[in-house]
């Protein structure tokens, strides 16, 4: 069955719940990325490095841990590497999103979003 969203800018969730009857809930699942993953050393390298990817307009995700997650780009992973960050390259839950498509950046990325 196909729906239809009118979204605010709020970003969604994973495991929102847009709709619910008694019939049936209609959820957000966000599906597992490629991401840059990295942890910085200090509040000034995360300062740095969070004010260069937002220039970017890359999301920006910083979880629990202080880990920094922004979705995969090869040339950000190549300048974080020079920069002496240590990325890592990891498949992820990024748990919150701006956005209701596929996105694409050649052929080997493609971040899904899904609606159950």
């Amino acid at each position: 069955q196909e729906i239809g969203i009118r979204k605010d800018s709020t970003p969604l969730e994973d495991g929102d719940i847009l709709h619910m009857d008694g019939e049936r809930a209609v959820a957000v699942n966000i599906l597992p990325c490629e991401c840059i993953v990295f942890k910085p050393d200090s509040f000034k390298d995360m300062s740095t490095i969070c004010f260069e990817i937002g220039n970017k307009h890359i999301p920006i995700f910083i979880n629990e841990a202080a880990e920094v997650l922004v979705e995969f780009e090869n040339p950000l992973y190549r300048l974080l590497e020079r920069s002496g960050y240590e990325p890592r390259r990891e498949v992820r839950k990024l748990l919150k999103t701006h956005a209701l498509r596929v996105r694409r950046h050649g052929n080997n990325y493609t971040r899904k979003i899904t609606i159950k």
